[in-house]
């Protein structure tokens, strides 16, 4: 689903011998928008993370590992969300636009891990944040 906050595409499998190749992006995507940073976070089994707010940054999340369910919204007030359920064993890359509130949620049995691209370092963001417990949200709707 692609709207003016978030979206998640697809990633491209390259089939080759002896193990498969899966494209992120190059430097000409129009998600592109340069190298700040790239780290790893981990979510454990039906645990929660967020809710948070980069101000002036552009992040792209692919789940390395097991399942979650991202969910993100333009305003506090969760008047209009978008849900995002990424898995390993079906590779696709959420674009977070700055100024978009999300939080996400592990599904798998086990610990999944998110990859985070970031395009300025983690240091410069201006982020605002929200503890999840002070956030009404259905996290088991389907």
């Amino acid at each position: 689903m692609k709207n003016s906050i978030a979206y998640s595409m697809d990633l491209e499998t390259l089939n080759v011998p002896h193990g498969d190749i899966i494209k992120v992006i190059n430097k000409d995507h129009q998600n592109f928008k340069g190298f700040g940073e790239l780290y790893f976070s981990d979510i454990d089994s039906q645990q929660i993370k967020g809710w948070k707010c980069n101000e002036n940054a552009y992040q792209m999340l692919i789940v390395l590992s097991g399942s979650v369910n991202f969910v993100c919204t333009i305003n506090k007030e969760f008047s209009k969300t978008y849900e995002y359920n990424l898995t390993s064993s079906s590779p696709k890359a959420l674009f977070i636009h700055p100024k978009t509130w999300y939080a996400f949620k592990g599904i798998s049995d086990k610990t999944s891990r998110i990859m985070s691209l970031i395009n300025i370092k983690h240091i410069d963001i201006i982020q605002k944040k929200i503890p999840v417990a002070e956030i009404i949200y259905d996290w088991n709707k389907k």
